[in-house]
């Protein structure tokens, strides 16, 4: 197995908004680990003989109800940056959150990636919270590198923290705050699952087809990928370009046309949902790990208000 494929899927399945850092450090605890898990192999699911409603938010996958809803990382991103926020004035930085253009939107977790039609249309294949977000393109003054090393408590930046900065930065201690205490969980079993669910997916005899189709209706058009995965995970420019959006807009439009939209998260819910039922007890403590990080961001609100 390559692990670059299995990046390139599960970015799809997670977007790539860096802005909110705790909906990153979710998605690369969670999201991103790495291995299968033991047990026998994966039964093919039967899914229905028509096509029938399939979210392209990424719902109708049973492993989503462990993951914190757009709501959920609205408070824990609040919380995070309220904690980094009082440390780094305390360290005398009159330091602002950045602003967050997705707001309180849904991750965009389809697992083929995008397949709406207009936000294909205006965005491409950049994330809509994060398309429209002014990228610095110059190396930062010594005031920006200073109030870096204290958010990070890192001198990447080129200037060392300043004295008082706590262990990991302002950040650090933010993480700590949200996550001090947490009941033992298995940390990468959220992430083998997808893993293990999105390649047995992959090898399933009718999305190996609707790929093919997807893959000749794209050469129809001019474009050659073998997966919807090679065409969205190319660099990009900073901002939505003509050709990307182009590409994205045939894209979807293959993605519809030979039902892979529907197909593929219907096949992938079922191979899901033997996970779930197979490692429910283990689940069951990612999810009790969620609810205490959401009570105490909870509290770091209530003290803050």
């Amino acid at each position: 197995m390559l692990i670059s494929k299995r990046f390139r899927r599960l970015g799809a399945v997670f977007g790539a908004s860096a802005a909110v850092a705790v909906a990153v450090w979710w998605a690369a605890e969670h999201g991103l680990g790495a291995g299968d898990s033991a047990g026998p192999a994966l039964r093919e699911p039967a899914i229905p003989a028509t096509r029938g409603p399939a979210p392209d938010d990424g719902t109708v996958l049973p492993l989503a109800a462990y993951r914190p809803t757009a709501p959920q990382l609205a408070r824990l991103r609040r919380a995070e940056q309220l904690v980094a926020q009082q440390c780094m004035r305390r360290l005398g930085f009159a330091w602002e959150p950045p602003a967050d253009a997705a707001g309180d939107r849904p991750l965009r977790t389809s697992p083929i990636g995008v397949t709406d039609p207009a936000q294909a249309g205006t965005f491409g294949y950049h994330d809509p919270g994060s398309a429209a977000r002014v990228l610095l393109t110059e190396a930062p003054g010594p005031g920006a590198r200073a109030e870096q090393a204290a958010l990070s408590g890192s001198s990447a930046s080129g200037q060392p923290p300043p004295p008082g900065t706590p262990a990991g930065g302002c950040l650090g201690e933010a993480d700590r705050r949200l996550r001090g205490g947490e009941p033992a969980y298995d940390t990468g079993l959220l992430g083998r699952l997808t893993a293990e669910a999105t390649e047995a997916t992959e090898r399933d005899r009718r999305i190996v087809a609707a790929l093919t189709m997807w893959s000749a209706c794209m050469a129809r058009a001019g474009q050659h990928y073998a997966a919807p995965w090679d065409a969205q995970s190319q660099l990009w420019a900073d901002k939505p370009t003509p050709s990307e959006i182009a590409l994205a807009t045939q894209d979807v439009a293959c993605k519809d046309e030979t039902q892979l939209s529907w197909i593929w998260p219907t096949v992938q819910a079922g191979y899901e949902q033997q996970l779930v039922e197979r490692h429910r007890p283990a689940l069951d403590a990612v999810r009790r790990v969620l609810s205490y990080r959401l009570d105490r961001s909870d509290e770091i609100l209530r003290e803050a208000a």
